[in-house]
């Protein structure tokens, strides 16, 4: 992807929007290229805009994320559910990958030294939320 998290999301917000709202797409396909989508922006060396850009790009796709893991633990059916619990993980995971430390609830720095706008506390919910994820999709072993 040539554009980094917080340019997609000034630049094409509608794109950033449907793509979350398509993880929970009926069709497994397009659910799963939405969060693949979202893995490419994400990942370890991908462009960056300003500081306070991709923090709310970051934390707008944390939060949908987030909304997406209650809507799946409230509806309690891990087979109906097991498709978009597995793509919320795996945009868990890559946004994990992309800042540890802000997913370990570190603040982010940027070159001026002054803090960013990324809330660890998302983060970290977003962790409960995985974990709580695998625990009901657990296969037996």
């Amino acid at each position: 992807c040539v554009l980094s998290p917080g340019q997609l999301a000034q630049s094409r917000r509608g794109l950033v929007v449907g793509a979350l709202e398509a993880m929970a797409a009926e069709d497994s396909a397009v659910a799963d290229a939405a969060a693949e989508f979202f893995i490419a922006v994400v990942q370890p060396g991908a462009p960056e805009s300003s500081p306070a850009e991709e923090a709310a790009a970051i934390n707008g796709v944390v939060r949908g994320l987030l909304s997406h893991g209650e809507r799946i633990l409230g509806r309690n059916d891990p087979v109906a559910t097991e498709d978009l619990a597995r793509n919320v993980c795996k945009v868990a995971t890559a946004l994990c990958e992309r800042d540890a430390n802000a997913a370990a609830g570190a603040p982010a720095w940027d070159a001026t030294g002054s803090t960013a706008s990324l809330h660890g506390g998302e983060f970290l919910s977003l962790t409960e939320t995985v974990l709580r994820l695998a625990e009901a999709h657990e296969r037996p072993g």
